[in-house]
């Protein structure tokens, strides 16, 4: 079943949704889903979502949620591993965005079709919503399931490091106090007073963080380092809230932004394995490839957009990093600017680009950097890289600190003048340090109330400080400047106008020891307790909500409980459970079963460690593969995917399904008529070379009579191309050709006529033959080049006049049982 949640005074129209009738599912996909929905996520057909990921629908006018109540089957939501998912629906408190939220989660590597029959109505357009469209999950367990804090330091007071001022402080500089987050795990959030007359740490915190700041919604706020939180503190800087990223991610360090309702922006890195050999030439084809996420989310936490790297950018938007390579960063994102239109601000650091979009509908509105994407004028002088800390200011200009990694190297603060109608940018105002400071990462700066501005340089490698913190007046005048001692950090320095109303100091905390109630706040590390009574404070007691926990008290062995606050439990090494003859201490890795123990005999295959050598039997032959490698006989060792296969023994050595029986490739086997299987140029349908001695098609000989006139060169053919030459051809004389391979042509002349027997002339074009008729069969003319004209039987006298003949040489033949006889006659 549903499960409805909202804050916001919802619409509800008495009718049953019956009676609108059923509205057409409009099929959402990449290229249209902006025409029928202001923001949806995910975004149809779009890809690497985390499995635990909410559905969001905004379509731009305030919702009636008609039918979503009444019918459950109005939202569907199906995996195609997973099946149906039952769902949360909330609402924000604008009644313009909802949030369905699965109840289970999706698997990895599956599409999620949603459909929304109806029941939703815009009530701006006054139309139900119905839509369906699909996604896919990402191969990659989320982060947040994955994560695990690291080590904290539970004993000892934190040392918080020291500052040095270099200069000043003079005349003209800004109140207010220094916010400190030194070196993320090494040291804690503190706030230092930089007043002329009292240089000094006026707050301080064991905690570990970074980004520590006055937000927009007047409160403190740091990243949380261990559990990858953002916490708030209010006025007296007591915690009020921690602040988590949503859908699987986890909360990065280098910005937040809260704004006075509580909707705040947080932004985690989305790494995902990505074959590359499709983006780029020489890509690996496994490449862990950065991605990042960007999530605003209301005071109630519903995720109002949730703004993906993956969905607006291309791999190849990095022009300066070397795409082949197997761990690609390629955006680093670093701060967020809630703009003055309320659109969304970016600073990404290796694409050395700030990109601007939508804040309602997610779309970029424009991108401005020193790479290809850029769409704005600016001199060469005005680009930076590498940069940090955009943000906008109250003069409506921008101000950036520019690292300059891939630029001049110098690095610097710029104020920019941007024209977003026509697209130009230009530089307003710029300061580097005299000392030509080089700060390879991290930096920031700020413009202060009066004017100054305050910049932190970051880690610079040609310093011989820490961490430097410059404050400068508008002319470059420095008025200001402190450092940390090597090799301390803080990954920005802002100044606040903020200063505590009295000096906190002794425990305001009525549960501790002791409790000072003049003091306004309570802080762990002004306080002591010892809240179960047993004389122990909680600084040495192990659990000080236990009195039978303390330091010295009674120890019970093996219950898993450190009673007398020793660091562990007290363990009898040689206690044998299970009567196997093995302790845990000997090796037993099961003291609960008798049939688990070192030198046990292992079972393969069942899923159980009995002999205790860390992992179940699956490799029985001991060729390196068990039957999940593809081992598809575990009881021998010369079969298993590595293999050499042996042909034609019927055993698959190679566990690839079958026996090889096709040697040499050519898609026959011997079973299929392959005569040679080791020569992939022998097979059934090859083509024969003739006379090689070779059967190339398997037919059984060699292609020894080509032109198939019943003789080989080898019977004594002397023409194999021509079937009218063989020992038996018909012998045309006089045509130089020897179609009976006798070894010449038949030649017949005058010398052999009969002149007796057979009479010729030939004048003024009648052609006049007689003979005997019995001595001569055929007579036949032929021209120059052999060829046969006309051919006549012959009748013992023939005058022949009016030929069809054009002028030329031509030969008259006349052929009987015993007589031949060639004439040329030339034809005018």
């Amino acid at each position: 079943m549903m499960m409805w949640k909202s804050t916001a005074l919802l619409i509800l129209l008495f009718a049953n949704c019956s009676l609108l009738g059923q509205p057409e599912v409009i099929h959402l996909s990449e290229d249209n889903w902006r025409e029928h929905a202001n923001y949806i996520s995910p975004q149809p057909d779009s890809k690497y979502h985390n499995v635990c990921t909410r559905l969001v629908v905004r379509t731009g006018g305030q919702l009636n949620l008609l039918g979503i109540t009444q019918d459950d089957s109005l939202i569907s939501i199906e995996g195609d591993q997973s099946g149906i998912h039952e769902y949360e629906i909330t609402t924000s408190r604008d009644r313009r965005t909802i949030n369905i939220i699965p109840r289970t989660n999706f698997v990895l590597e599956e599409q999620v079709t949603i459909v929304i029959h109806g029941g939703i109505i815009d009530l701006e357009s006054n139309e139900e919503v119905a839509l369906e469209w699909s996604f896919f999950t990402s191969a990659k367990v989320p982060d947040a399931w994955t994560f695990e804090p690291p080590v904290t330091e539970e004993n000892g007071e934190r040392v918080f490091p020291n500052w040095t001022v270099i200069e000043g402080p003079w005349a003209g500089v800004a109140e207010g106090n220094y916010f400190s987050g030194a070196n993320a795990f090494d040291g804690g959030i503190a706030i230092k007073n930089m007043d002329v007359s009292n240089l000094e740490w006026v707050w301080e915190d064991g905690d570990r963080g970074q980004d520590f700041k006055v937000n927009l919604n007047g409160l403190l706020t740091y990243a949380h380092r261990v559990d990858r939180s953002w916490r708030v503190m209010d006025e007296n800087a007591v915690e009020i809230d921690s602040l988590y990223a949503l859908n699987g991610y986890m909360a990065d360090n280098h910005d937040f932004q809260i704004e006075p309702d509580w909707t705040h922006f947080i932004f985690s890195y989305d790494d995902q394995e990505v074959d590359m050999s499709e983006v780029v030439d020489g890509g690996h084809p496994a490449a862990i490839v950065e991605g990042f996420v960007i999530q605003e989310i209301d005071v109630e936490g519903n995720v109002i957009m949730e703004w993906r790297s993956w969905d607006h950018f291309e791999l190849t938007d990095n022009e300066v990093l070397d795409l082949t390579g197997d761990d690609l960063h390629l955006f680093h994102i670093n701060s967020l600017e809630i703009d003055d239109d309320d659109n969304i601000m970016i600073s990404c650091r290796h694409l050395s680009e700030i990109p601007k979009y939508n804040r309602e509908t997610g779309d970029i509105i424009w991108r401005w950097g020193n790479n290809s994407q850029n769409q704005f004028q600016f001199l060469p002088t005005a680009a930076f890289s590498y940069q940090h800390d955009l943000r906008r200011l109250d003069n409506g200009n921008l101000l950036l600190f520019d690292n300059a990694n891939l630029t001049t190297q110098l690095t610097r603060v710029v104020e920019y003048s941007m024209n977003e109608e026509t697209y130009e940018v230009d530089v307003v105002w710029e300061y580097a340090h005299p000392d030509a400071l080089v700060g390879a990462s991290m930096g920031g700066v700020q413009r202060l109330g009066n004017g100054n501005t305050t910049i932190y340089w970051g880690n610079v490698n040609n310093d011989d400080w820490g961490g430097r913190c410059t404050e400068v007046d508008f002319q470059g005048n420095i008025l200001l400047e402190f450092a940390y001692d090597i090799p301390t950090h803080s990954y920005r320095l802002p100044k606040h106008d903020w200063f505590f109303g009295e000096v906190l100091a002794g425990c305001g905390d009525p549960l501790a020891e002791n409790y000072d109630p003049e003091v306004v706040a309570s802080y762990v590390t002004e306080c002591v307790y010892d809240l179960d009574g047993d004389g122990y404070l909680a600084e040495d007691d192990c659990d000080d909500l236990d009195d039978t926990i303390y330091p010295g008290a009674e120890e019970i062995p093996d219950d898993g409980i450190d009673q007398d606050c020793n660091g562990s439990d007290l363990e009898i090494n040689d206690l044998d459970l299970d009567g196997d003859g093995f302790s845990t201490e000997e090796g037993d890795c099961n003291d609960d079963d008798d049939t688990i123990y070192p030198d046990a005999e292992e079972i393969p295959y069942d899923g159980i460690d009995q002999d205790c050598d860390g992992e179940d039997l699956t490799d029985v032959d001991g060729d390196g593969y068990s039957p999940e490698d593809g081992d598809c006989d575990d009881n021998d060792a010369d079969i298993n995917p590595d293999i050499e296969e042996i042909p034609y023994d019927g055993i698959d050595q190679d566990c690839d399904g079958e026996d090889l029986t096709d040697v040499d490739g050519d898609g026959y086997s011997p079973e299929d008529g392959d005569c040679d299987d080791e020569n992939e140029d022998i097979g059934p349908e090859i083509e024969e070379i003739p006379y090689d001695g070779i059967d190339q098609d398997c037919d059984g000989e060699d292609l020894t009579d080509v032109d198939g006139d019943g003789y080989s060169p080898d019977d004594g053919d002397c023409d194999d191309t021509n079937e009218d030459i063989s020992p038996e051809g018909i012998e045309i004389p006089n045509d130089g050709i020897d179609q009976d391979c006798d070894g010449e042509d038949l030649i017949v002349g005058l010398d052999e006529l009969d002149l007796a027997q057979v009479q010729i002339s030939h004048q003024n074009g009648v052609i006049s033959v007689s003979g005997n008729q019995d001595m001569i069969d055929q007579m036949t003319f032929y021209n120059s080049s052999g060829q046969m004209v006309i051919s006549y039987k012959f009748n013992g006298k023939h005058i022949l006049s009016d030929l069809d003949f054009s002028a030329g040489l031509y030969i008259l033949t006349l052929v009987g049982a015993d007589y031949a006889h060639s004439i040329n006659l030339i034809i005018q």
